[in-house]
């Protein structure tokens, strides 16, 4: 109500037999000229209203004083700030009459990546001929209108709109962390799917929308584009790599490996040589009757490998058929028993009983079946052996290399990695009284298991356009938004969707 309404209605107010409202009257005047003060304070109050509602704030000051309520400061709305500059920008070079042919083709080509719409969304209208100006005059219109102000305010408050409803429906849970992501970068949850194996995707729709000019006479006059579908997925326990660095150990040390963990693993063996004295080095898991054996020498330095592929390899070169795996019963340390131990079998038991019943059984070597035989070749053909698995809980080790053993005897002691071979076997170490004997190889472990308390969020790889140097990038900036909904305790990593994303299938758009 403006001042010249507002004073006779003041006025009216008044009981009737003063008159106040007659020409000419003091009192009139004075209630006229307060009424213009009056307007004014009930304008900026109806402005302080609307600043301190959501819904009808006019100004991205009053949005971010809203959203500090609820912790939220600028850098929350990092992504935003980019995609609405990145839009600018390309609005402003379509929109520039004297841009050149290849950056107009650079930033159509780009359009998918910032709004999910194809380039060709704005076609010619049939009167313009093969003339591209009108078309992507029209383009830079919409894009200029989807990164106005007014829009920029309606991002915003989606965004904190979305914060809200999240902490009051419940964080912590697969949904809450794909709805938080996707409003991080201003995309629209349309649907949320899951998949074996701790899989979950949140199909969404961009909030970025173009509105494209129809041709005259056609109706709709206009048409809101509907962008792609992208998909954000959440990979519950991701695999994480993990490692036990090469350790020296004598021969015949017993060790063991802690892990914690679901379930069983393969693991890649590490044995980096020392000095000379690395000589056909077998590794053992005592508890599971495995042992893997290189016949061969290790030198001072360099390492052996024996790959969960299965391949062997030292030095980088492929030494699979210098290398046999075995299984069968070995037996530990009679001063430390376990209960994991082999046991000799009785006269009635077969001697291929199952490993649970820890009955002892003679040794099968892989690939060839012949290697403990003292007539056996050097080599064989290569093949893949089984990696050594390491069990959640504790894994006891052994370490021995082939150790001369010389005394009356003119036969070879069997197995070879007990015997006295020329030229073949590194001497037994006679350390001085108290003394460690010296290590005979150093010995590590490296595999890769599922992280647990940890998921790990792929993003869209069209996100990572918006990255600048020097600056956070979009994956980080998203992962620091989702600190607010994730669960105590549990780490969250985010990653543009690369060549090492490999999710089920069906999961994501258009999958089967």
């Amino acid at each position: 109500m403006g001042s010249a309404a507002l004073a006779p209605a003041i006025l009216a107010r008044f009981p009737r037999h003063l008159e106040a409202d007659q020409p000419g009257k003091l009192l009139g005047q004075v209630v006229a000229s307060l009424a213009v003060d009056l307007d004014v304070l009930g304008g900026q109050l109806g402005g302080v209203r609307r600043a301190r509602r959501l819904d009808f704030a006019t100004e991205d000051r009053d949005l971010l004083l809203l959203a500090a309520l609820h912790g939220l400061g600028a850098g929350d709305f990092g992504v935003l700030a980019s995609r609405v500059a990145s839009l600018r920008a390309v609005s402003a070079v379509l929109a520039n009459a004297s841009s050149t042919p290849d950056a107009v083709a650079a930033t159509l080509a780009a359009l998918p990546d910032l709004v999910g719409i194809a380039s060709g969304a704005f076609p010619r209208f049939p009167a313009e001929g093969s003339d591209p100006g009108p078309a992507r005059a029209r383009l830079a219109a919409a894009l200029a209108a989807a990164a106005g102000y007014a829009s920029e305010l309606d991002r915003l408050r989606a965004r904190i709109r979305t914060v809200i409803a999240l902490h009051r429906a419940g964080n912590g849970t697969v949904s809450a962390i794909l709805s938080a992501a996707a409003s991080a970068l201003d995309l629209e949850v349309v649907t949320i799917v899951h998949a074996p194996g701790s899989w979950h995707a949140a199909r969404c729709l961009d909030r970025f929308r173009l509105a494209r000019p129809e041709p005259p006479g056609h109706v709709p006059s206009v048409t809101l584009l509907t962008p792609a579908l992208d998909a954000l997925v959440l990979e519950e326990n991701p695999p994480a790599d993990r490692s036990f660095d090469p350790t020296p150990r004598a021969d015949g040390d017993v060790f063991h490996a802690l892990r914690a963990g679901f379930e069983p693993v393969p693991a890649t063996l590490r044995v980096v040589g020392v000095a000379d004295r690395t000589v056909a080095p077998m590794v053992v898991d005592v508890g599971a009757g495995f042992g893997l054996v290189f016949l061969g020498t290790v030198a001072d330095g360099v390492e052996l490998r024996f790959q969960r592929d299965g391949t062997v390899r030292m030095g980088g070169a492929d030494v699979s058929g210098h290398a046999f795996a075995f299984r069968g019963a070995v037996f530990a340390d009679a001063a430390a028993p376990d209960l994991h131990d082999f046991t000799f079998a009785d006269a009635g038991m077969p001697s291929g009983a199952p490993l649970p019943d820890r009955a002892g059984f003679f040794p099968i070597t892989l690939p060839a079946g012949d290697v403990f035989d003292p007539a056996a070749a050097a080599g064989h053909a290569a093949g893949p052996l089984p990696p050594v698995e390491l069990a959640v809980g504790e894994t006891r080790f052994a370490c021995f290399v082939r150790v001369g053993a010389f005394g009356p005897r003119a036969d070879a002691a069997v197995p070879f990695t007990r015997s006295g071979i020329f030229d073949g076997s590194t001497f037994a170490p006679d350390p001085a009284a108290g003394e460690a004997e010296p290590a005979a190889a150093k010995v590590g472990l490296d595999w890769v298991e599922p992280e647990t308390f940890a998921v790990r969020l792929w993003i869209p790889p069209r996100f990572e356009r918006l990255d600048v140097a020097g600056e956070l990038p979009v994956a980080e900036r998203v992962r620091l938004a989702l600190d607010r909904h994730r669960a105590a305790g549990v780490h969250v990593y985010a990653k543009a969707q690369d060549g090492t994303f490999k999710p089920p299938p069906g999961l994501l758009p258009g999958a089967t």
